[in-house]
């Protein structure tokens, strides 16, 4: 009686260990300003709750997007997917679902757009059942220095324009310093 007492105790420990929901933490490499990530190769049935850690070190837009295609019958797919700060661990984002069958498969989507996030460190969660795929990128909201040097150099160019109009000067000439040699 023992024994048969044992061997079931260790059957159910076993049975629940099988569809025990896994929770991991990835850190992403994002300093060429994306990252690709997908799930460690989960079970179709088992549910898991996946974190990815990343830095960010300015100013910083960042569109992020996870895909999962399933077997409709077997009930997978992503429950969640948000942004977290992990400095306030307060939400920053939250995912917005798309979905679609396509005969047996179901595909979910998540998508997440958040601008101006401050310099720190983020997380970005994933909790659901099966597999999935995704990737992150990041761009500056803050202009490259070329891009503000030919703003000025068309600005400065125009108001020269207007200036040699409200003179009068009709004439080719080139202001000072700029007369080739």
């Amino acid at each position: 009686m023992k024994k048969l007492l044992a061997t079931s105790a260790v059957a159910l420990a076993l049975a629940m260990a099988g569809t025990a929901a896994h929770a991991t933490t990835f850190a992403l490499d994002t300093t060429g300003g994306t990252a690709s990530f997908s799930s460690p190769k989960y079970a179709t049935s088992q549910s898991f709750s996946d974190s990815y850690t990343f830095t960010i070190t300015s100013l910083t837009d960042l569109s992020s997007a996870v895909t999962a295609t399933f077997i409709t019958k077997n009930g997978g797919g992503l429950s969640t997917y948000s942004l977290i700060s992990t400095s306030t661990n307060a939400t920053t984002a939250s995912g917005t679902l798309t979905s679609a069958a396509n005969g047996k498969n179901t595909t979910i989507t998540f998508s997440v757009d958040a601008t101006k996030l401050t310099a720190g460190s983020y997380s970005l969660n994933v909790t659901g059942k099966g597999t999935y795929g995704g990737n992150l990128t990041l761009t500056s909201s803050v202009p490259e220095v070329s891009t503000t040097s030919m703003m000025l150099g068309g600005l400065a160019f125009v108001g020269m324009m207007a200036w040699r109009r409200r003179r009068g000067d009709q004439k080719l000439s080139m202001p000072m310093g700029m007369t080739a040699a």
